[in-house]
């Protein structure tokens, strides 16, 4: 093939997805098209899976891990095993491809494909979006997303995260949600039952986490000044399909996004010190 491909895979969600993507200059939908899209529900079959999915998209193009330039993976968070798995992998390629490697929050593809959608309109029908993730132990990792509209006539728009990312119980993101006042607020995931009952002005919308979404959208998020630094790629660096400063695009950069300390490390400390103070305590 004349054009190297990027691959975006992600398998923190009971859904593992893989795409691929190749660039769309001077296209009216936007600086990417997706060449080939495959994802597979099974909550525990990550190791088993993205391989696969890869190898299938691959085939179908006519194309080998010789064309692609680039690889792009969800980070987290999400299941911790599906996270970790997913991380490696695409380590595991740009290692032996030679290649560049970067990774994106799960939540913020989640929050790309609600944006896009709402780009698609005459204006934004929300002011926030919450997208959330399955934490287990009936919690759930959600950000906020705030609408921007800003230029001379307030044309253009931008979905700000508003704070780092955080995780609660199920039942209690919508009073948390209505305390934060009445903007009209879309909560996305991948199943209406992550969320408890959800007050007026807060509507869900099932969508599951599409890999092409790592890349795709990203250009409508942004964050404000001081929050955590969030993983992500510079579309600019991607397009190229080459490191970039300071080290962008090596294996050793990506890493997974813990929100909540993963269960294996909790289960350690309990072993280690099951009087300690705050030891029955969820994390």
């Amino acid at each position: 093939m004349t054009q190297q491909l990027i691959l975006a895979m992600d398998g923190s969600t009971r859904v593992c997805s893989a795409a691929l993507l190749r660039g769309a200059r001077g296209s009216a939908t936007g600086r990417w098209e997706v060449a080939g899209h495959k994802t597979e529900a099974d909550g525990k079959g990550q190791a088993r899976m993205l391989l696969r999915l890869v190898e299938e998209l691959l085939g179908e193009l006519g194309a080998g891990p010789q064309d692609l330039g680039a690889v792009v993976v969800g980070v987290g968070p999400g299941t911790f095993t599906g996270v970790r798995i997913a991380v490696a992998t695409a380590r595991g390629l740009a290692l032996a491809l030679s290649i560049p490697v970067w990774g994106v929050s799960t939540l913020s593809a989640l929050a790309a494909g609600a944006a896009a959608s709402a780009a698609a309109g005459e204006e934004a029908p929300w002011s926030r979006l919450v997208p959330v993730v399955d934490a287990r132990r009936q919690q759930v990792f959600f950000g906020v997303y705030e609408h921007v509209a800003y230029g001379v006539d307030e044309s253009r728009e931008q979905w700000v995260r508003a704070a780092d990312f955080g995780v609660c119980d199920r039942e209690a993101l919508g009073p948390l949600l209505g305390g934060q006042g009445e903007e009209r607020t879309l909560v996305v995931g991948d199943a209406r039952s992550l969320v408890g009952d959800l007050p007026r002005g807060v509507s869900f919308a099932a969508a599951p986490v599409y890999a092409e979404r790592l890349v795709m959208g990203q250009e409508l998020l942004g964050a404000r000044v001081g929050l955590a630094r969030e993983p992500g790629v510079d579309l600019e660096i991607l397009e190229s399909a080459a490191p970039g400063r300071g080290g962008d695009g090596a294996p050793e950069k990506v890493k997974p996004l813990y929100v909540r300390s993963p269960d294996a490390d909790v289960h350690i400390t309990k072993m280690k010190d099951p009087w300690s103070v705050g030891g029955n305590r969820r994390t």
